[in-house]
């Protein structure tokens, strides 16, 4: 797959986003998606030595930040943006293949470019989990996904215009993840070692309809698809 069909995927994904949201009266204001889809970035490292020690989420790439909704940023559509991030859970994680997830305390990623802070979120009590086959990363205080706790928060920050995001009463993120990995638990209880490629979607706004969760997981997940397409196509050339 090359560059200009990963675009339009992303393209496609951020449409079904951006209609889902629209239904809802959500706002979907940012979409990133790795400039090198084929180089996972994101990595989970489960670092304790007991039963529900530290695990620690940390990556850092190049990534095209697709602003979605000319409010409230006032930024140009397009940007190529470096970023980082970063999380640590305490939280034991459970379940075991494609139903484990864990909570991750609290963290933040970061696009910054030639132009200054792009966007920052910070979370706490994100949820790095599956639904329907696929693996996430969920952060926010949307009440009408039971994947993610109640006690989950998200902010955003920006040199840029951000006159109205934190006062919404939904501020949320996701970050979908592709890996060859299923995720499995570590004899301390930590979710095992592994990295995957990312696309994320930040939003904020009034409390969405059960619909739109699903319309945006369709989204991510055929874009998940394609990249593991464009990856094993790589490993086989």
């Amino acid at each position: 797959m090359n560059r200009k069909s990963i675009f339009a995927a992303v393209a496609l994904a951020a449409t079904l986003v951006a209609g889902a949201a629209n239904a809802a009266n959500l706002i979907t204001f940012a979409q990133e998606s790795q400039l090198n889809p084929g180089s996972p970035t994101f990595t989970v490292t489960n670092s304790g030595s007991a039963v529900g020690a530290l695990n620690t989420i940390s990556g850092a790439g190049t990534a095209q930040l697709i602003f979605t909704s000319s409010y409230p940023l006032t930024i140009p559509g397009f940007q190529i943006a470096d970023y980082t991030f970063s999380g640590t859970s305490t939280h034991a994680a459970t379940g075991a293949g494609l139903t484990t997830q864990q909570v991750f305390d609290s963290g933040n990623f970061t696009f910054t470019n030639g132009l200054g802070n792009l966007l920052t979120i910070n979370f706490t009590d994100g949820l790095l989990g599956y639904s329907g086959g696929s693996l996430f990363f969920w952060m926010g205080n949307d009440p009408g996904n039971p994947n993610v706790p109640a006690s989950s928060t998200i902010t955003y920050s920006s040199d840029f215009d951000l006159p109205d995001l934190n006062s919404f009463p939904v501020r949320y993120g996701m970050i979908a993840l592709t890996s060859s990995s299923v995720l499995s638990l570590g004899s301390n209880g930590g979710i095992n070692n592994f990295q995957a490629s990312q696309v994320g979607t930040f939003s904020a706004g009034a409390v969405p309809e059960p619909a739109t969760w699903g319309l945006m997981i369709m989204g991510f997940g055929g874009l998940g698809a394609m990249l593991r397409t464009k990856r094993r196509a790589l490993a086989l050339g």
